[in-house]
């Protein structure tokens, strides 16, 4: 009876060894960045009521009001880190932007991620009305840039 319970428990303890070396890990090259576009704006102004943008949508129908705007962007693909930027007229403002919300990640049939939303903020203080501009590089080479413009007026 001895040798049964030293024999299971020897097996108990092997069982989480066995599954970890059986199971498999899958993975695959990170995609291209492929698509970049502005897909939303708002501003707390508006009490936070989102625009949707279309695909080549050239300026925002809501003007953004009160103490901060906010863009979502949606990726397809792999940025090349750092490369994200925003610009407000020609003028580079990332560092003067911020996380407005967590971003969320975009899946395809298989529940793969293949893209992100970013959800950016930005102190209305900062900027004018004009032609926001985001850019990021793709993470392979040779890095091309995507970009996307969109008209914002700012009250």
């Amino acid at each position: 009876m001895k040798r049964i319970v030293v024999s299971f428990i020897a097996i108990l303890l092997a069982l989480p060894v066995v599954f970890t070396i059986s199971e498999k890990a899958h993975a695959a090259p990170a995609p291209e960045l492929t698509n970049l576009q502005v897909i939303g704006v708002t501003s707390d102004g508006v009490n936070g009521e989102w625009e949707n943008i279309d695909f080549n949508q050239q300026s925002a129908n809501i003007p953004m009001s009160g103490q901060n705007g906010y863009i979502a962007v949606y990726i397809e693909g792999t940025v090349q880190n750092g490369t994200f930027q925003v610009y407000d007229n020609g003028n580079n403002i990332t560092s003067r932007t911020f996380q407005a919300l967590p971003d969320d990640y975009v899946t395809n049939a298989n529940n793969i991620v293949i893209g992100t939303i970013k959800y950016i903020g930005v102190p209305l203080s900062e900027v004018t009305s004009g032609i926001f501009n985001v850019t990021a590089n793709n993470y392979y080479p040779p890095n091309n840039t995507l970009y996307d413009n969109l008209f914002i007026t700012v009250n």
